[in-house]
């Protein structure tokens, strides 16, 4: 996920003008690196045609209860993360990328499905948006595994998740 530094991923109504295209560029890295992305419906709508025309032949799973979605040939849609767990084990996928939004990640974060946080700092602060997770979520311990200060300024840091801990 890209955040500003002090953990909002976009404004209140969803612009993300303070994100620049270098996360842009780490985001698609991470996606070009998994077998399938997954996001929710919002997400979805937002980023589906940017991405695809980044990435065609990225696949992806969308966490929705709405059956009217248009999803892309090849891609599936799930109600809950425990239903695109048996998805992802059903199909073969073993690199899943989570990539959002808020409610997606609290909902995994809920089902304890998150085993990796990959961040994309931007460097900066805003003054309210929305949060990386939703403000129900439940506390994630984690584990610093890697820092990439290749793009200064931005840095990227790379989490292991610690499970049933809290």
């Amino acid at each position: 996920m890209a955040t500003s530094v002090n953990g909002f991923t976009a404004r209140e109504n969803g612009a993300e003008d303070f994100l620049t295209s270098p996360l842009w560029q780490m985001f698609l890295e991470l996606v070009r690196a998994a077998d399938v992305i997954i996001w929710g419906r919002r997400t979805h709508e937002l980023f589906v045609e940017s991405v695809l025309r980044e990435v065609p032949a990225v696949r992806g799973i969308v966490l929705t209860s709405h059956d009217k979605l248009e999803i892309p040939t090849g891609w599936f849609q799930a109600p809950s993360p425990v239903a695109i767990h048996e998805l992802l084990k059903s199909n073969g996928f073993n690199n899943a990328l989570l990539t959002g939004g808020s409610t997606a990640n609290e909902s995994f974060a809920r089902a304890n499905l998150i085993d990796r946080v990959v961040l994309a700092l931007e460097p900066v602060i805003i003054g309210s948006g929305i949060p990386l997770v939703g403000r129900n979520s439940p506390d994630l311990r984690l584990e610093l595994i890697d820092v990439d200060l290749t793009r200064k300024p931005k840095v990227k840091l790379t989490y292991q998740v610690h499970k049933g801990t809290n």
